[in-house]
């Protein structure tokens, strides 16, 4: 057989059980079950070998159990872990501490080690930090910026930034009794919505398997809930005005529990019946879990990266006329709520694309922050 015609294995964990742990108890239980029949039904001469293999495939699913639950504790193990170093750079990047000198001067120490003949043929397009002029400590942009330049940036459309610009933290917390995790949002008191903390919970009883999400339930101020608009319909031949859903990163703190998915209330159709059908549940856990995954295993342990957009992202929907938007995203604290308002045009609900992601240094300029005379974020005016 020739090279370019050898068959692809595909990966799995030593010893594992490689794609059966893809599989549903029920799904597993069906093949366990099979394989017992057929062992059943064989001719009485060949059972005994087969129930012997049997037996010693059931021992290698009890080492694969005890191999997972391994696995899981070092992951939990290990979060800590690094969950103590990242509460070190939230210090940093809040402002509430103080700069270590150790860091500084392990930085400075590096800087020289990296430093070699190739070094000054990097070339960089500076980083904007225009918006941090007027903030003693803290990099006050530092999440909203970090996922303007990230893939999940495609999600957040232009009334999603103001808020976002109020983003202080993003923690992970693995589940240390199943596969899932939470995602904890921190904001600064804002004029947005209620409270400071957003936690989404990815509910896994098998890893790679999203069973539910829940997610805390956001109490959003008067006209400032992105994820609808106000919009003109006609119904039963007159035009009223009606409360519809819009795109909005902040849809990803829906909560998706199959078992309700059936009762949960649908949207009312108007006149001319265009109200777009909405995605089976399952893709709905798939696409949630993969959202959730890029915070988990990149985001966030990445976010320096990415806030000084030096990992360059593959743009596949990008055109040469989106370049106006600004990829930095600079600091919008204080932008005026709009989300109650009437709206007929769509275009501004809908997430900015193209190529402004992946450009080294962060991209162009950034909107201005409004700031009060002590430095600090102006409220938003509601309207």
């Amino acid at each position: 057989m020739a090279e370019a015609d050898t068959p692809q294995i595909p990966h799995f964990m030593p010893g594992g059980l490689g794609s059966l742990n893809k599989m549903t108890d029920a799904e597993e239980a069906e093949i366990l079950y099979k394989m017992s029949k057929y062992i059943d039904e064989m001719e009485p001469e060949f059972q005994d070998r087969f129930k012997a293999l049997f037996s010693i495939q059931s021992i290698v699913h009890n080492l694969d159990d005890e191999e997972q639950k391994g696995i899981r504790d070092l992951e939990v193990e290990f979060e800590a872990k690094y969950r103590q170093v990242y509460a070190r750079r939230e210090l940093v990047t809040s402002g509430t501490g103080d700069l270590e000198a150790d860091l500084i001067k392990e930085f400075d120490e590096r800087a020289v080690q990296m430093k070699d003949a190739d070094y000054d043929k990097i070339e960089v397009v500076p980083c904007d930090v225009k918006g941090l002029q007027n903030c003693p400590k803290g990099v006050s942009d530092f999440w909203v910026k970090a996922m303007l330049n990230h893939p999940v940036g495609d999600m957040i459309t232009e009334k999603d930034r103001p808020i976002l610009g109020y983003l202080s933290n993003i923690e992970l917390n693995l589940h240390s009794e199943d596969e899932g995790y939470d995602l904890v949002f921190t904001f600064l008191p804002n004029s947005y919505f209620v409270g400071t903390e957003i936690k989404k919970t990815l509910n896994m009883k098998d890893k790679g398997m999203l069973d539910s999400t829940t997610s805390t339930s956001i109490s959003w101020k008067d006209g400032c809930n992105p994820t609808v608009k106000k919009q003109k319909k006609k119904k039963k031949g007159k035009k009223v005005t009606v409360e519809v859903k819009c795109e909005s990163f902040f849809n990803f703190f829906n909560d998706i529990l199959p078992d309700q998915d059936d009762s949960a209330p649908q949207n009312e159709k108007d006149d001319e019946g265009d109200e777009e059908p909405e995605d089976g549940v399952q893709d709905k856990l798939a696409d949630d879990m993969d959202l959730s995954d890029q915070f988990k295993d990149d985001l966030v342990p990445l976010a320096l990266e990415y806030y000084l957009g030096v990992i360059e992202i593959d743009d596949q929907e990008g055109g040469e006329g989106d370049d106006d938007d600004s990829d930095g995203g600079g600091h919008v604290h204080g932008a005026n709520c709009k989300h109650g308002k009437d709206e007929d045009d769509d275009d501004e609900d809908k997430p900015k694309k193209g190529g402004k992601k992946g450009k080294k240094g962060g991209g162009g300029a950034q909107p201005e922050m409004p700031l009060g005379p002590d430095g600090k974020p102006q409220e938003c005016k509601q309207q």
